[in-house]
């Protein structure tokens, strides 16, 4: 009887308040297999369900989500949905209280709209001073990493650069590392590698030629044979 295109989650069969560990990463998850998103929301909120109970959607969010790997939303009891791509959760997991975890949530939308509007630009050259710039930096930073991921998945059609493999493992790695002050989130400074391929490439054991070739250094190739 939900509204046409209403996404939600159906909790059945809890009957009594979640006991959530103190020391444990908890989330509350939906999944929409029509739209290959996961759906967010604060845990905090939800730790006591009759038998039966349903969380509704923002009707925005999958439509925002047709247009970037991850979007937020906000309910009308002021909780913030997020939503993105698997891909994107592991990031989540380490983010999740800074979209979850604000006192105001009027100003907190504010401030997570601020890092999407603001993820291309270039980073401040100082260092975040305050909590606020500090969320903002973090959230950036997602954002940022999502686009990139993004880019070179398509450009690279989702296949290990070295091995070919495409079963939705391949992630996207920095040719030069960010860690390096002349990186960049250009598309061009992507490559798509398969986990154990882009294991060996952080450590050294397979280069990138500038004109793209992947090699094996000698050292390696010695002992590797």
């Amino acid at each position: 009887m939900r509204p046409e295109g209403e996404l939600r989650i159906q909790l059945t069969g809890v009957g009594t308040a979640l006991d959530i560990p103190p020391d444990r990463v908890t989330l509350l998850l939906g999944w929409a297999g029509e739209t290959g998103h996961f759906f967010a929301f604060d845990y905090a909120r939800h730790l006591s369900f009759g038998r039966s109970v349903s969380i509704q959607i923002p009707p925005g969010l999958p439509i925002a989500l047709e247009q970037r790997p991850l979007a937020i939303g906000y309910r009308a009891n002021q909780e913030i949905v997020v939503g993105f791509r698997p891909r994107e959760l592991m990031d989540y997991v380490t983010t999740q209280r800074k979209f979850h975890g604000l006192e105001d949530p009027a100003p907190g939308l504010q401030k997570i709209d601020e890092a999407f509007k603001t993820a291309d630009d270039p980073e401040p050259v100082a260092p975040p001073a305050t909590p606020r710039e500090q969320d903002v930096t973090v959230l950036r930073r997602w954002v940022r990493d999502s686009r990139f991921r993004e880019r070179v998945m398509i450009a690279y059609e989702a296949r290990c650069t070295v091995c070919g493999l495409d079963v939705g493992l391949p992630d996207a790695a920095h040719i030069v590392p960010v860690s390096i002050e002349d990186s960049t989130d250009e598309t061009s400074n992507g490559l798509a590698l398969c986990p154990t391929h882009h294991a060996a490439y952080d450590r050294a054991l397979l280069g990138i030629r500038p004109d793209y070739r992947v090699f094996v250094p000698p050292p390696c190739a010695r002992s590797c044979g």
